[in-house]
């Protein structure tokens, strides 16, 4: 991939860049390998928390963003150097514009709230744009990149970060932002990529199965940690379940699932005589249930009598609406809070936080 001959902040050099969509196309299918919440999906929802009427999205890339914007009801224009950007931007149905945020067309306070996804460290004057944008909006939601993040993308596209001037990054991004907006808000999100290699870097590591807890060790800044582990019982896994206190242990209703707990029960066993003797299960919980289906309920019955009280009364349904959530990059209690599948992941919720009351009162 050329790589254009300015800056990140070089006009000519982002119009460049971004003048067709493969060089972005290959970023995001990239970054789309990290595990963790999207920046995006925080950002959508902050926009939609402002309650706005009219939206401005600057830097709109190929209008994803801005289309989701307009199918929540919300009157967007986006914005973009690029001629191609536009192009793609206006086919979604987007009324999109080539501009210079730097010199925004609109009178004062034309929207409710600026958008401006990873692309404020894309200009000269950094102070001028933002002084734009809070000129034109009452509210700003901008997402940027750390600078480790940033550079772990660069060279996975075979690019060098190093001699390159970044001004809009999470590390000074606050600190910008205040000179132009009184009350400034951050939320901080991982942003590691697919943990796919984290297994085979393990093995030559020493101490691996303690890692994860060594990295928890002395953090208080939660009162409860969960920790989503791969469906295996891996050097990751391992980890979790070492760093770990209890372990909650969703079950689908099916046969071969029953064999795949009997697996998890005997390495806990394991865990608990050689990593982390304090290891306890708070509850295993029924998902995916379909009473259309008779094995289901066998399922459900067989493990009841060999767990007892240990299966959570709450049970995860087949739902329809649970399924469609990621599809639309939301969680599913916020996609569709009413439908039977949100309602039982809340009473599942009641029922976890009384058991863990539970545990820590004897504790």
């Amino acid at each position: 991939m050329a790589e254009p001959a300015g800056g990140q902040d070089d006009p000519d050099a982002v119009r460049a860049e971004y003048a067709d969509e493969r060089g972005l196309s290959v970023r995001a299918a990239l970054w789309a390998r990290r595990t963790g919440p999207r920046a995006q999906d925080i950002a959508f929802e902050q926009v939609r928390a402002a309650r706005p009427r009219r939206v401005l999205e600057v830097g709109c890339g190929r209008g994803e963003f801005a289309e989701r914007l307009a199918a929540s009801g919300f009157e967007v224009v986006a914005l973009d150097q690029s001629a191609r950007m536009v192009e793609l931007t206006c086919a979604r149905g987007i009324d999109a514009r080539i501009g210079d945020v730097q010199d925004l067309p609109f009178a004062d306070g034309s929207f409710d709230v600026a958008v401006a996804n990873f692309m404020l460290y894309h200009v000269p004057d950094l102070d001028r744009e933002l002084a734009e944008l809070a000129r034109v909006a009452l509210v700003l939601v901008a997402a940027t990149n750390g600078y480790d993040q940033l550079r772990e993308m660069w060279e996975l596209v075979g690019r060098d970060l190093a001699d390159r001037r970044t001004l809009f990054m999470r590390e000074t991004g606050e600190g910008l932002l205040r000179r132009h907006f009184t009350d400034v808000q951050t939320i901080d999100l991982p942003a590691t990529v697919d943990l796919s290699g984290a297994e085979l870097e393990l093995v030559s590591e020493d101490d691996r199965a303690r890692r994860l807890r060594a990295a928890l060790a002395g953090h208080r800044g939660h009162d409860v940690c969960f920790i989503d582990c791969p469906p295996s019982l891996g050097l990751l896994t391992l980890n979790a379940l070492t760093a770990a206190d209890t372990l909650l242990v969703p079950l689908q209703c099916e046969f071969f699932a029953l064999e795949g707990l009997s697996q998890l029960l005997q390495t806990v066993e394991r865990v608990q005589e050689r990593f982390n003797a304090d290891l306890g299960i708070v509850g295993v919980v029924l998902t995916m249930f379909d009473r259309r289906n008779r094995l289901t309920d066998q399922v459900a019955d067989d493990v009841r009598e060999c767990l007892g009280k240990l299966v959570f009364e709450s049970v995860i349904p087949r739902n329809v609406r649970l399924s469609e959530a990621p599809s639309h990059g939301l969680p599913a209690l916020v996609y569709d809070h009413s439908c039977p599948g949100s309602r039982a992941y809340m009473a599942l919720a009641r029922e976890l936080i009384g058991r863990l009351s539970q545990e820590r009162k004897a504790a």
